[in-house]
């Protein structure tokens, strides 16, 4: 009888297993409006620790990492995404915008031509949005971004190249 009671409290344990970050996320997007983007960084880092799969954490990480200036971190963060995911192209919107912000404008469009490849379309194309990476909602770029900063870098490296 105790071993049956032993299996069922493991069960009903591992049932309430502590792998939901959900509130943690929610405090690091909470940090985020508030400009406190350090901070949010700890929280989101232990959010992944929680669960080290979630993209959804390891996408705003990078971006609060790009907030903070350290865009070595923001790439690991949205190269880890990739590894996963590889077509990701939230994290290739990511990318692409840290070499547009570091006016590397050739590789921005290549990396922005690589997301319009993967989903097609024009700026106003309306995609349509499947389960992606371990059931989740997949990060996904904004068509309209994309065609933007393309077309921003685009003249940027004229104008580079014009000088």
């Amino acid at each position: 009888m105790k071993t049956k009671l032993y299996i069922l409290i493991g069960l009903i344990l591992l049932g309430c297993s502590p792998r939901d970050n959900t509130e943690l996320f929610n405090k690091a997007c909470i940090l985020e409006e508030e400009g406190e983007f350090e901070k949010a960084i700890e929280v989101l880092t232990e959010a992944i620790e929680i669960v080290p799969d979630d993209i959804d954490c390891f996408n705003n990480r990078a971006w609060n990492y790009y907030e903070t200036g350290d865009f070595d971190n923001a790439y690991k963060d949205f190269y880890e995404i990739l590894v996963h995911s590889n077509q990701n192209t939230g994290a290739l919107f990511g990318i692409a915008y840290l070499k547009f912000e570091e006016k590397e404008y050739q590789q921005a469009i290549t990396l922005f031509d690589k997301i319009i490849a993967i989903r097609g379309g024009g700026p106003f194309y309306l995609e349509r949005v499947d389960n992606d990476f371990f059931g989740q909602a997949p990060v996904e770029a904004d068509m309209k971004q994309v065609h933007f900063y393309k077309n921003l870098s685009q003249e940027k490296l004229d104008s580079k190249l014009q000088q």
